[in-house]
């Protein structure tokens, strides 16, 4: 029987059970093949009550010599191990085990040692009869139950499935393999669901994290259409130091550094395909715009696309007057450009005339043609599709192309989600700057945290309000964005509000924001459309509504709105939770300015599962390993898949069983 038929074609798989495996995407033999054991318990030899350790599992042979009712729904069993050591058993709520065990009789338990004073107690444990046990002793496997789904369904269908493993082809290639002695795969699924020793089953999952991390590089590779070795343009040294030095500071350790990773790429005839990561304030706009004037120098034109109007005017602004200094054309292509303005922008693009070009989603369209185009830089890649960074690439031939992003994100998971691009990392912010001073605060103190902003206003600043949501929702019992700018305004009658959010069209949004940035709005109370990219000098108090709905690595860029200024800046985080996680998250945001350092702290927080999307959608088909905690196999796989897609075309591997592998994992993602 073929792995890739469905799951009624075993034996006692109907439509009934058809339906709960299909509500955890178990659809075929091989879906069912992969819905790995989420724990184990050892049931291979037992111990006594002396051997065991307080609070792990305990398997004891016991026999009972005493039963006895302690409340209506609480009982107990006192019973002794081999070495004469008596200890109890007891179960709460389970009446109807209570004649199942009868004194006398010797039973093997299996529960967490815990004490009642100096009694060992193993509290409702699982339990069987010496005719039972052998039928079941070994290492059991435990799976992940949901949709109805119970152990004995999956474990007698598996059962049924394992027969089939005759089918499975092997998708890691024998060199990797065997440079890291990773287990065969029909070996290391048996291992996984029958394991025959603690450490037969370590190698298997070992194996099957090394080949979720590949294949999950593979799928970034594949679906990006990744080249390793594509051409680039060569550039030649340029001496950058008269620039440097009319820069109004020094470049800080972590600039530097990122600006001589991104000038080495450049002077490489391989495409520089580089992601620039520094946190809110770090300094990504110079660091880009030296590279920009880099290329320029050595005869080249560049392009830098920002997600909106504000971002790329900003950008504008930074680098006009550098440009201007040096004899460079700098120019600016929005939505906003007029019809008569645009024509005669892109006749000078195309004969050469402009040297960068700065824009947003406008720089895509088909007629902005370059005359010889060299770098092309992508702001907050987040936000385009990978269709419009290939568009972008486009405009021209064998051209390098960066992309930044102020979302920290950890190392390895930015790896993960950009594994076809090297990685620079600004991880200092420039001296002098003072930190955002943050509060977190229940309702109790609310009042006051209002009266603290309206003081703020009044001295002439300017602030943010942000809620999760846009309407009331009665059944998340949250303060809107709707609610809230109405309560506001009756609250700072006397100042100008304004309400922004993603059901807005673009160009209300542009509109609104740009007032804001002119201080014509005193205060913009928003969902988290203003968490990247915008710059308000003025703005120094950003005030989160239910900041417990919000992901640290969020508030961090929330926060990052404020503190652009020379004045003091105040983040208030109102947490309208009182659940202890809650507020150590608060804690965290309150005591770590470190967007990377939280965003690490969020991700052990949250979970790979929760990151990847794949926890709430109860899939256990992937995800074994931690790129946290598995980082040095992680970067073990990445680093072969692009040895491999290093050596081999697209057109090869998708004929192979990896080829398949990799459709089923981009399947799997799409589903997520």
């Amino acid at each position: 029987m073929s792995i890739y038929a469905p799951l009624t074609q075993l034996k006692g798989v109907g439509p009934k059970r058809e339906e709960k495996f299909r509500g955890v995407h178990i659809e075929t033999i091989l879906d069912l093949l992969y819905y790995f054991p989420r724990d184990y318990e050892d049931l291979r030899t037992p111990s006594t009550f002396s051997k065991g350790r307080f609070g792990d599992p305990l398997l004891v042979k016991g026999k009972i010599i005493g039963k006895r009712r302690i409340k209506t729904k609480l009982w107990k069993c006192s019973i002794v191990d081999r070495e004469g050591t008596i200890g109890e058993v007891s179960f709460f709520a389970s009446d109807f085990l209570y004649p199942k065990l009868e004194v006398g009789r010797a039973y093997y338990f299996y529960g967490d040692l815990g004490f009642f004073g100096n009694q060992a107690q193993l509290t409702n444990p699982k339990f069987y009869t010496e005719g039972q046990f052998p039928k079941i002793q070994g290492i059991q496997p435990i799976y992940p139950l949901a949709k109805g789904l119970k152990q004995f369904e999956i474990e007698k269908t598996l059962e049924l499935a394992l027969e089939s493993l005759g089918d499975l082809s092997e998708i890691l290639p024998r060199p990797i393999r065997e440079k890291y002695g990773l287990m065969d795969r029909k070996r290391a699924i048996y291992e996984m669901h029958r394991p025959t020793s603690f450490e037969d089953l370590s190698e298997a999952r070992r194996r099957f994290i090394f080949e979720e991390f590949f294949l999950l590089q593979c799928s970034v590779f594949y679906r990006q259409g990744y080249d390793i070795n594509l051409e680039g343009i060569p550039m030649k040294d340029q001496d950058l130091d008269p620039i440097l030095q009319a820069l109004p500071f020094d470049l800080t350790s972590g600039q530097a550094r990122s600006l001589e990773e991104i000038l080495d790429d450049l002077k490489k005839d391989k495409a520089m395909r580089r992601l620039l990561q520094g946190d809110v304030g770090s300094g990504k706009t110079m660091v880009a715009m030296l590279a920009m004037l880099f290329v320029v120098k050595n005869g080249y034109q560049t392009a830098l696309m920002a997600p909106t109007e504000i971002l790329a005017s900003q950008h504008f602004q930074t680098m006009e007057d550098y440009y201007e200094k040096f004899g460079y054309k700098l120019a600016l292509l929005t939505g906003k450009t007029s019809p008569k303005e645009r024509k005669i922008l892109l006749e000078d693009l195309a004969q050469g005339k402009i040297d960068t070009l700065l824009g947003t989603h406008a720089l895509l369209e088909e007629d902005v043609e370059f005359a010889n185009l060299g770098l092309v830089i992508t702001d907050e890649q987040h936000r385009f599709g990978v269709d419009q960074r290939e568009t972008f690439l486009n405009k021209g031939k064998a051209i390098h192309s960066l992309v930044m992003t102020a979302t920290p994100i950890p190392r390895t998971y930015a790896l993960a989600n950009f594994g076809d691009l090297d990685l620079s990392m600004i991880d200092t912010l420039p001296p002098g700057r003072l930190p955002v001073q943050t509060k977190a605060i229940d309702k109790d103190h609310l009042h006051d945290a209002l009266n603290f902003l309206r003081r703020e206003l009044l001295k002439g600043h300017q602030a943010y309000v942000v809620t999760p949501l846009i309407e009331e929702n009665e059944s998340l019992n949250l303060e809107a964005a709707e609610k809230v700018y109405q309560d506001l305004q009756k609250e700072f009658a006397d100042f100008r509000l304004a309400l922004l959010h993603g059901q807005l069209s673009n160009q209300d949004k542009e509109e609104i924001m740009e007032a804001f940035n002119r201080g014509d709005i005193d205060l913009l109370v928003s969902t988290t459309v203003i968490e990247v990219g915008v710059n308000v000098p003025n703005a120094n108090v950003m005030f989160i509504y239910n900041a417990q709905q919000f992901g640290l690595a969020q508030l961090h860029q929330l926060r990052g709105r404020v503190g652009r200024g020379k004045d003091q800046a105040y983040c208030i985080l109102y947490n309208s939770s009182d659940t202890e996680k809650a507020w150590e998250r608060m804690s965290i945001i309150e005591s770590t300015r470190n967007g990377l350092k939280i965003a690490q702290k969020d991700l052990e927080l949250r979970g790979a599962g929760d990151f990847f999307g794949t926890r709430q959608s109860g899939l256990s088909r992937f995800f074994l390993g931690d790129a946290l905690k598995d980082q040095d196999l992680f970067q073990k796989a990445q680093k072969e898949a692009q040895v491999f897609f290093r050596r081999y075309p697209f057109s090869v591997v998708e004929k192979t069983p990896l080829g398949d592998a990799i459709k089923e994992v981009e399947a799997l993602l799409s589903r997520t």
